[in-house]
This record gives C-alpha cells, structure tokens and sequence, in this order.
C-alpha cells in the first residue's frame, strides 16, 4: 500500500480491501497492463497480463467465491469517475480511478461483465495506464528509457 492514494487509514482496512490494495500495487510493480478478476465455481481467478501473457496469480490472491460480492463493491466503490453504479450488478459498468506505485501516477480503468442472472457475480477488468513523468522537457520518454535495446533503435 505505500504509495497508494487511500481515503481511509490503512487501520481502518478490511482483510479484503488490503488484498486489493496489494494486488494492485503487485500489478503495477509487474508492470501488468491488466487484471482479469473472473469468479469460477469454486474460487475466484486472478490473472496479470504481462507482457502479452496471462499469468495466474490467483494462488496469491485468495479471495473464495463467497466472498464474490464484497470484492466486486470494494473494486466498484474506488471509482472516481461517477459512471459506476455499485447496486447494479447485472449490467456492464465502467469507471476509472487513479492509484500511484513507486511515484508513478497509475490511471486505472474498471470493466465489469455481469455473469448470469441468477447471481450478483461479474468478471472485472482492470487496465492499468501508467501516466508520463517528467523524463524530458515536455514529459516525453525516449525509447532508451522504456527497454528498447540498442540494436533494436538502430534499425
């Protein structure tokens, strides 16, 4: 949670909230573009996709079926954008909120999916954008500073 933009004190969090907050300072830290949070029967799957390829975090983050519902509202209550609406949960909503890791500002994109109509369960999507930093005069980085090798600029 260091470095995250909390409303309330870090005391004040439930088991389940810190989870989030951990999850998505791994993720950034990862440098994950997404997280895929889908409720299956018998637990709830979290996947980061890195680099093009979905890993399974979902041993990490434990979060049982049973506790479904209060991790889709904690994920919906962060919204900042006022587009989410966390008592409908079967309709598709977006939202956006902002987190920061490392000192990098984080834009966080929030896709909710509901899953049938005989539950309140829905998939989550979250799209992690990393925002620039002042690297050059007008914030700009150069191909250098995001992992470019030096064969691959000469071409």
């Amino acid at each position: 949670m260091v470095g995250m933009t909390l409303d309330v004190a870090s005391e004040d969090l439930t088991p389940i909230q810190t989870s989030v907050n951990n999850m998505l300072q791994d993720a950034a830290r990862a440098h994950a573009s997404d997280i895929h949070i889908l409720p299956r029967p018998d637990f709830i799957q979290v996947t980061f996709h890195i680099d093009g390829h979905l890993y399974d975090v979902s041993d990490t983050y434990r979060f049982p079926v049973s506790q479904g519902t209060s991790l889709i509202n904690i994920v919906k209550q962060r919204d900042t954008s006022g587009k989410v609406d966390i008592t409908v949960h079967n309709l598709p909503n977006e939202g956006s909120f902002a987190i920061t890791s490392g000192g990098i500002p984080i834009n966080v994109r929030m896709e909710t999916l509901p899953l049938g109509a005989e539950n309140e369960l829905e998939k989550i999507n979250l799209r992690l954008l990393p925002q620039p930093v002042s690297s050059g005069e007008h914030g700009h980085k150069r191909l250098e500073d995001i992992g470019y090798a030096p064969e691959d600029l000469n071409l």
